[in-house]
């Protein structure tokens, strides 16, 4: 089981000169937890995976549900009283129709979460009031403060950008050390997290909420590789992945700078790159000559 640790070193090598404020580990221990949180881990991750095309960004439920345990914030986070005319100002020009209120399960189970706080909730037809928003407003800042760590940032995933992993395994690869610096838990978690962003089509997204690009693709899967993993038959994800790149121009088709990751690797030969002079950078984006196009 994973286990977040907030604010602590990570070795002789790593110094900081605010004591790893706002540093986020995950460390893996075989034996955290017991059964039944285990069990409850698991049940989430596939439930992730089977609304992956639904729901695709991070909730971060693994993290909030140990976010209590590594001294959260115990106060309320409240209103300030000094702000609340100008906002009561701004909330008369306000027309709201409709408040959607959703509460994970953690939340639910904090006891710092205030009970003082009413729980809104209210029908298609009723009037929102001034009143009604204001606590409410008062609840989601009080509901926010329990996922505050006690060296008082915000853990948070940032997986939405989804090219940044496969720059990292590239990195490793020609540097030799990617079996060194990647243990077997996280390779497997690296897998996890590659696979559950694959798109309906095979390909992957620049970003994890946009439609497959070439970009997304060709890095995703050249990861994959890299990483130990083959096709088995021509309906798995992987070989779903490849059939998307070929059917999209291969990695021909890539952005230059997707190229020159590629050739990095060994995976794409240096003649095929554009010579990039610095001033094009500076250029408009949509001119062909542009090196991100």
């Amino acid at each position: 089981m994973w286990r977040l640790k907030v604010s602590e070193g990570g070795g002789p090598w790593l110094r900081t000169e605010n004591g790893f404020l706002g540093r986020q580990v995950w460390e893996f221990d075989a034996d955290a937890g017991t059964p039944e949180e285990r069990a409850e881990v698991e049940r989430l991750r596939q439930e992730f995976t089977r609304h992956r095309f639904q729901r695709k960004e991070s909730q971060d439920l693994l993290l909030r549900m140990q976010v209590r345990c590594i001294g959260g914030n115990t106060g309320r986070l409240m209103l300030p009283t000094k702000h609340l005319s100008s906002l009561r100002s701004s909330l008369r020009f306000m027309q709201c129709t409709q408040i959607v209120f959703i509460y994970m399960q953690y939340a639910k189970s904090n006891q710092r979460l205030s009970p003082s706080t009413p729980s809104m909730k209210l029908e298609n037809s009723e009037e929102v009031t001034e009143e009604i928003i204001l606590t409410s407003l008062r609840r989601a800042l009080s509901q926010q403060s329990t996922l505050q760590a006690h060296d008082g940032h915000w853990p948070g995933d940032y997986s939405g950008f989804l090219v940044i992993m496969p720059m990292f395994i590239f990195s490793l690869y020609v540097t030799g050390s990617i079996n060194t610096i990647i243990s077997p838990e996280h390779r497997h978690e690296i897998l996890r997290y590659i696979y559950n962003h694959q798109n309906e089509d095979g390909g992957w997204s620049t970003h994890v909420l946009t439609t497959s690009t070439m970009l997304g693709s060709c890095l995703n899967y050249a990861a994959l590789r890299l990483l130990g993993e083959v096709a088995h038959g021509e309906e798995d994800a992987l070989s779903k992945g490849r059939a998307w790149i070929l059917s999209h121009g291969s990695a021909a088709a890539l952005p230059q700078w997707g190229k020159i990751w590629l050739s990095i690797i060994g995976a794409y030969d240096w003649s095929g790159n554009n010579p990039i002079i610095p001033e094009l950078w500076m250029v408009p984006y949509a001119l062909p000559i542009h090196p991100g196009t």
